[in-house]
């Protein structure tokens, strides 16, 4: 098989994984009315703007995919995937103009930075990875964060809407072991630090 025949599948399986968490979400919004604690819309307009959030992700994941490639753990998915989903949505609905003017609210997460954010989580995937903790920033980028119940071991990276790399972090036993640097540079070390925390 050519190398891109194989390349566009990975990214048909990418794109393919979003859609079955993107169902899911359906089901689990389909007979729930849901009001959101970070939105002020009613409830109907709040479903309609959610709707749109969640298709404006998936278009721009088959647009990136288009360009990109592989992603590499998009095969063994997460059962928190669903979950992932449904809080980049919520993050990514607009506020409301009386919020979205208020200068103590976090800014509405870009479809861009979520889906850069959600290529980085599947393309880095381990086995029995755990949930990650989403932390909007003030600079509309997203948080990404895993620590052991004792906090020895932590790791994490941010997306950030005004930079093209993605910074990455962690520590094994604490302060003297941290280690920093972008994704790229540190991918061996995040998952070595990734598997100890899914082992711990």
């Amino acid at each position: 098989m050519a190398k891109g025949t194989m390349d566009r599948t990975a990214a048909d399986e990418a794109v393919v994984a979003f859609d079955n968490a993107a169902r899911a979400l359906d089901t689990r919004w389909n007979g729930r009315d849901y009001r959101s604690d970070r939105h002020g819309y009613a409830d109907a307009e709040y479903r309609a703007r959610r709707v749109e959030a969640l298709e404006c992700l998936r278009q721009h994941l088959r647009q990136s995919e288009q360009k990109a490639g592989v992603l590499a753990g998009c095969r063994q998915l997460p059962r928190w995937l669903t979950g992932v989903l449904e809080l980049l949505v919520e993050l990514s609905v607009p506020l409301p103009p009386a919020d979205a003017a208020d200068s103590d609210q976090v800014p509405s997460t870009s479809a861009e930075v979520s889906v850069r954010s959600l290529r980085v989580l599947l393309d880095l995937l381990v086995p029995d990875m755990p949930e990650p903790l989403i932390s909007p920033n003030e600079t509309g980028g997203l948080d990404f964060d895993w620590h052991s119940d004792d906090r020895k071991i932590m790791v994490g990276f941010t997306v950030d809407p005004d930079s093209e790399q993605v910074s990455a972090w962690g520590c094994f036993h604490g302060d003297q072991d941290l280690w920093s640097g972008t994704i790229e540079e540190s991918k061996e070390k995040f998952e070595r630090t990734m598997c100890a925390l899914a082992a711990a």
